[in-house]
């Protein structure tokens, strides 16, 4: 099979290949869908560019915002870690104060 020249050469091959295999249509009704078909054609492909430049726009500023992720330093450093934890309370009524410390070292749900 060689590759068709252009749509309406195509266009002819389906429309032969179905009536082919199909019954006859009524008198000026295949004239009327062809023609219907004929004002609809160039909105379709108007609105397939419109579909690829914006899928191109997406695309590329996609690809921008990535790069600029990877590439661009971060603009500053990360806070210290915290290396430990102070909580203090008094009991009310005495004079005693609990005075808890957690350093990071310190994991409370595993077991050693």
């Amino acid at each position: 099979m060689h590759p068709m020249k252009n749509d309406e050469e195509l266009d002819q091959r389906i429309a032969g290949l179905v009536r082919s295999v199909g019954r006859e249509a009524a008198p000026g009704l295949e004239k009327r869908i062809f023609e219907a078909a004929q004002r609809i054609r160039p909105r379709k492909k108007r609105a397939r560019k419109r579909r690829l430049w914006l899928l191109a726009l997406v695309s590329t500023a996609a690809a921008a915002a990535m790069a600029a992720v990877v590439l661009l330093p971060p603009r500053g450093e990360l806070p210290p870690p915290i290396t430990e934890i102070r909580t203090e309370f008094t009991i009310a009524g005495t004079d005693i104060k609990v005075v808890f410390f957690q350093k990071p070292d310190f994991h409370f749900f595993e077991e050693e």
